[in-house]
């Protein structure tokens, strides 16, 4: 990995983190690729149609983050 690489991942995890907190539902979107996977289990606690804690692409990804960014802070 190169320094370059290093500044990049930092970057997005900074922006992550920024968006999380602002609930910035267009900016945490903006930091998915289209073929983007994220596994989680709180994926089954939060989607009640999933089955698995995998979601592949940046259209299953959506309702996922939108049901997290509504979810109130406790």
């Amino acid at each position: 990995m190169t320094s370059s690489n290093d500044g990049e991942i930092a970057h997005v995890s900074e922006r992550w983190y920024e968006t999380r907190l602002e609930r910035d539902f267009d900016g945490l979107m903006a930091l998915q690729v289209e073929d983007a996977i994220l596994e989680t289990p709180l994926v089954l606690a939060t989607l009640q149609d999933i089955t698995e804690g995998i979601l592949k692409g940046k259209s299953e990804i959506r309702p996922f983050f939108e049901a997290a960014l509504n979810t109130p802070v406790v």
